[in-house]
């Protein structure tokens, strides 16, 4: 859509509201869990793209 066609915005919006369990939006939501985000943390701390705690492992990845 172009950049400040304000009326497709909406359009575009009002679409997505009205499916709100869209297969994406929990396929995204996974992306934000509590581990994933733990692991993310670490390799950007530790400076290490390998580094994983056992404990922390992500479940069925």
């Amino acid at each position: 859509m172009p950049v400040g066609d304000v009326e497709e915005l909406t359009k575009a919006i009002m679409i997505t509201l009205r499916d709100p369990n869209h297969p994406d939006v929990a396929k995204r939501a996974q992306d934000f869990r509590i581990e994933k985000q733990v692991q993310n943390y670490l390799k950007v701390l530790l400076n290490d793209n390998e580094t994983l705690i056992p404990s922390l492992e992500l479940k069925g990845q």
